[in-house]
């Protein structure tokens, strides 16, 4: 495992012996045995979600400051 994924055997060892590992070292070892989309499953990419053009920001905002008035 250390040869194929180009780290070094005395990383290994201590990754084997600890059950820690970094990130850096993490990503060469999945990709070394073509698992990256295993990162995938561990951490999804957030949703996205739609960005409102100032023109449609305009109601909230006018909304948050009558609200904003309201309460003082």
């Amino acid at each position: 495992m250390a040869e194929k994924s180009k780290i070094p055997i005395r990383t290994y060892k201590r990754i084997e012996l600890t059950g820690t590992v970094n990130i850096q070292n993490l990503i060469v070892i999945l990709r070394a045995f073509e698992r990256l989309t295993a990162l995938q499953l561990l951490f999804p990419l957030p949703a996205s979600t739609p960005r409102l053009s100032n023109i449609d920001r305009i109601p909230k905002l006018a909304n948050a400051e009558q609200m904003k008035n309201w309460q003082n």
